[in-house]
């Protein structure tokens, strides 16, 4: 039994042979990794990153590397006792005991209940940074964490990048 069918043509036998569009995109399929190793689609908080909200990256990049400038960190203030109403206090006691320990839940509850932060994993658009820029003429940037995460989070990336530098010599 033969067959008159001819075998795929691979990305490099497309590239060589003068179709190099159809080649170059033969080898962008391969590099593309869809799997659950690629960290940029499959991204984990660590105790080395930190849960901005409000903020577009590009403003963010912007003032920290283009202006060089210094940015501060707002923590959620934790709520003083007897703040919360009955049904308050039991969902900010259920976020505390989720199961995935996901540190950010009860900040973020804190923050949407009673600071009006929009904490979405949506990014906000060019238009809404560039209002946040203006109303902040500190550069106050909210974050996702109570005062001491916060600090641990904080401390944890000063050490992370003293020894890089030392071990580049930077």
């Amino acid at each position: 039994m033969s067959s008159d069918a001819s075998p795929t043509p691979t990305a490099e036998s497309v590239l060589f042979q003068g179709d190099t569009a159809e080649g170059l995109n033969h080898l962008r399929a391969r590099l593309l990794d869809l799997s659950r190793n690629n960290r940029l689609l499959n991204f984990k908080h660590t105790a080395k990153s930190l849960r901005l909200v409000n903020l577009a990256p590009d403003w963010i990049y912007e003032r920290l590397v283009t202006r060089k400038k210094e940015l501060r960190l707002l923590p959620v203030p934790r709520p003083k006792p007897g703040a919360l109403t009955p049904e308050q206090e039991t969902t900010f006691t259920a976020l505390g005991k989720g199961a995935r320990g996901d540190k950010t839940a009860q900040p973020r509850f804190i923050a949407e209940t009673f600071h009006g932060l929009a904490c979405t994993f949506e990014l906000p658009s060019t238009a809404a940074n560039h209002n946040h820029a203006q109303v902040d003429p500190a550069h106050l940037i909210n974050t996702l964490h109570f005062p001491d995460e916060l600090e641990a989070r904080g401390q944890a990336i000063r050490n992370a990048a003293r020894l890089a530098v030392e071990e580049t010599g930077s």
